[in-house]
C-alpha cells in the first residue's frame, strides 16, 4: 500500500477505469488484480486491524514485485500505519515527489538535486522502478526462462531436420547420382526449414497476441512488435542454425560414390 499528499506527484498516474480517492477508505489499485478481488467496488479488509478500503480506480501496471497494490490518500494510509506503528506519523516521508518545471528535463532535475545535496538519491520513476531492489529476481527468473526457451529452438528444428536428412538418405544420393547439384539440394532443405519455422513461429504470435488480451496470474501481457520481431528473427536465426548437420550431411554426399553405391558420407 502507498499513500500520497499529492496525486500528480505520487498517485498512480493515468487511470484506465473508475476515479482517483477523494474520501477516507477509497484507494486505486492495480489493474492486473481485479479477478484477485481487487476490482471496483471491491472491499479490501486490511488486517489485523479489519479496515475496509474500497477500490474505486484501477491503473495499469502499478503493481509492485507483481503483488497487488494500493494507492490511497495520506491520511488513510496513515490510519492503516498506525494499526502497526499507533505512533506513527507522516513528518518523515519515505519519498519526495518532484516535478521539472517547463523546460526542464527529468535529466537536468535529477542531476540538479543530486548536485544540491549528497543525501538525496533523485530518481526518475523508470529509473526507480528499475532499481526496486525486489525488480533483479523477477528478471533473472524472466532470463533464465528466455533462455531455456530461446535452446528448444535449435535442438528440436536440428533434430527434426537431422532425423528427416537420414529418413531421406536413399532418395539424396540418387538425386545426387543422377547430377543433381549440392546447392539445389541445400536449398530444398532450407525451404522446408523456413516452412516449419514460418508455421510454428506464425502459431506463436498468433497465440501470444490471443495471450495478450488477458493476463498470466497477476501479469498483464502486452503485445509490443519490436519485441515480438526481434525474437523471431533471433529463433528464425537460430533455426536456420540448427540445420547447418542437416546442410553438412548433404555436402558430404559424393555423387562419384553415390553412383557407384557408395551411399551418403557416414
Amino acid at each position: 500500500m502507498l499513500g500520497y499528499a499529492e496525486p500528480d506527484l505520487g498517485g498512480p498516474g493515468d487511470l484506465i477505469e473508475g476515479r482517483m480517492p477523494r474520501s477516507a477508505g477509497e484507494a486505486v489499485a492495480n489493474a492486473g488484480n481485479e479477478e484477485d478481488g481487487f476490482g471496483i467496488g471491491s472491499t479490501v479488509t486490511v488486517q489485523p486491524a479489519g479496515i475496509d478500503l474500497e477500490v474505486v480506480g484501477l491503473a495499469d501496471d502499478v503493481g509492485i514485485n507483481v503483488l497487488p497494490t494500493l494507492f490511497t490518500t495520506a491520511e488513510t494510509y496513515l490510519t492503516v500505519l498506525r494499526t502497526r506503528n499507533p505512533t506513527a506519523t507522516l513528518d518523515t516521508p519515505n519519498v519526495l515527489g518532484v516535478s521539472p518545471a517547463r523546460g526542464t528535463t527529468i535529466a537536468e532535475l535529477t542531476a540538479s538535486l543530486n548536485r544540491a545535496d549528497e543525501s538525496i538519491d533523485a530518481l526518475s520513476r523508470a529509473d526507480a522502478a528499475e532499481l526496486n531492489p525486489g525488480i533483479e529476481s523477477i528478471k533473472q527468473s524472466f532470463t533464465v526462462i528466455l533462455v531455456l526457451f530461446g535452446l528448444v529452438v535449435p535442438l528440436v528444428c536440428g533434430l527434426f531436420f537431422l532425423i528427416l536428412t537420414f529418413q531421406k538418405a536413399n532418395s539424396l544420393v540418387l538425386l545426387r547420382a543422377l547430377g543433381a547439384p549440392a546447392r539445389r539440394l541445400i536449398q530444398a532443405l532450407l525451404v522446408q526449414v523456413a516452412l516449419v519455422l514460418g508455421l510454428g513461429l506464425g502459431m506463436a504470435v498468433g497465440g501470444f497476441a490471443l495471450l495478450s488480451r488477458g493476463k498470466t496470474g497477476s501479469l498483464r501481457l502486452r503485445f509490443e512488435v519490436m519485441n515480438v520481431g526481434f525474437w523471431v528473427a533471433v529463433l528464425t536465426a537460430l533455426g536456420i542454425v540448427s540445420a547447418l548437420a542437416s546442410i553438412r550431411r548433404v555436402l558430404a554426399i559424393d555423387p562419384i560414390r553415390a553412383a557407384s553405391g557408395g551411399g551418403a558420407g557416414r
